[in-house]
């Protein structure tokens, strides 16, 4: 049982590989089985098709995507909220640059296989809203506390995501430097204008 289970998680993640580097279409079952080291027909008594390996693989970047935000969101006891959204602004930005299944999940959104089109906008809408339902947890908290001026959360939140999306899109474009400089430069402007 424990091989069976080895031998998925396998294919999985040379799943996530190639169809990261390759795409969906360029893709093919061949080559997954060979880098898994099984033959293609056994490929088959784990997953019926390629169109069920990416729903596995992205339903795996979607589990370590929210595992992530979970715990990026949790709020220490006395913490400041602007201490707390520069932190959740610099490690989610971070992450985008090394992870290889946010790198896929900005692919396969972007620019999604048509028949798997729906299921990938379906996932990434329950997925966005639940983050920015803890945004917005945040930046009530903060207005209570007195620390965020205005009292509209979902401006507030939607704003923060717009900003932190924008930049996390872009993180191939600076070295790690750069990038450093330009989070602290763009969570700066946003926290002066709340």
């Amino acid at each position: 049982m424990e091989n069976k289970i080895n031998t998925k998680e396998k294919i999985i993640e040379v799943s996530l590989k190639l169809f990261s580097e390759k795409g969906y279409e360029a893709t093919v079952m061949e080559e997954i089985a060979k880098n898994v080291g099984i033959k293609k027909a056994s490929l088959y008594y784990y997953f019926p098709g390629k169109k069920e390996i990416f729903k596995e693989v992205f339903n795996s970047v979607i589990e370590d995507y929210r595992s992530f935000v979970t715990e990026l969101c949790k709020m220490e006891e006395n913490s400041s909220i602007k201490l707390k959204l520069k932190k959740i602004f610099r490690e989610y930005v971070l992450y985008n640059k090394k992870s290889i299944k946010m790198s896929f999940w900005d692919r396969f959104y972007y620019f999604p296989p048509p028949e798997l089109k729906e299921y990938i906008y379906q996932k990434t809408l329950e997925t966005g809203g639940e983050f920015s339902k803890k945004l917005k947890e945040i930046f009530a908290e903060g207005i209570k506390r007195g620390e965020i001026q205005g009292n509209n959360v979902d401006f507030l939140a939607a704003t923060y995501h717009y900003a932190l999306d924008g930049l996390a899109l872009s993180v191939n474009l600076y070295d790690e430097k750069t990038l450093e400089v330009e989070i602290n430069k763009a969570i700066d402007l946003y926290l002066k204008l709340i």
